[in-house]
């Protein structure tokens, strides 16, 4: 049996005039880079698409992680009976101090100054500067607040324990506004919301002398 098929190619070019012929083959091109372009479209958007999926997937298991070191945190401090406001200036000041030096220890003060100008802790650093109402650069010096906030905490420890200040009864660390000074008591809630420590917040009359 004979083929009477003729090759697409062939019947192609003995169709029409040559400038017939050019003007389809120049759409047929532009169709195929639309076709190409469409593409390689498609193919960007499925990329974008699973690098935000993945993405959104990496933070969801971020936040696990960073929940699950929290609550270890707030145990181990538990454990160790230091869930209370002195507890955790000074657990927080050991567990950085390898982060930012190498070496002899530098002290809870030294720590806490590189904590609070690393940018990470940018948003510790502006909601301490709105308690403490310290908006000036020379006049900021928090770290210096943070370790009067430790001292005093440390009278009451060290001396006529306040079950305010001294509290490990309860998984959370009591901020008492009473024997702390208001700004101390609000630079303590900047803290533990940052680091994500669980706290209640009271007022009781209470001097600090």
């Amino acid at each position: 049996m004979r083929n009477y098929q003729r090759p697409l190619k062939k019947l192609f070019w003995q169709s029409g005039s040559t400038s017939n012929r050019s003007a389809q083959l120049c759409e047929l091109q532009q169709e195929q880079a639309r076709s190409q372009q469409q593409a390689a479209a498609d193919a960007l958007a499925l990329q974008q698409e699973q690098g935000r999926s993945q993405q959104k997937e990496a933070q969801i298991q971020l936040m696990r992680t960073q929940a699950m070191l929290r609550d270890r945190s707030v145990k181990l401090l538990f454990a160790k009976g230091l869930l209370n406001v002195r507890g955790v200036i000074e657990w927080l000041a050991e567990d950085n101090s390898p982060i930012y030096f190498s070496g002899s220890d530098p002290g809870r003060g030294k720590v806490w100054e590189a904590i609070l100008a690393d940018p990470i802790h940018q948003d510790l650093e502006q909601c301490l500067v709105r308690a403490t109402g310290k908006h000036k650069q020379k006049d900021k010096k928090l770290h210096l607040d943070i370790s009067e906030i430790y001292q005093h905490a440390s009278n009451h420890v060290h001396g006529r324990i306040s079950p305010a200040l001294h509290n490990q009864l309860y998984m959370h660390i009591y901020i008492v506004e009473g024997p702390l000074l208001p700004k101390e008591a609000q630079m303590m809630v900047c803290i533990c919301k940052h680091f994500g420590f669980p706290y209640k917040y009271h007022q009781i009359k209470e001097s600090l002398d």
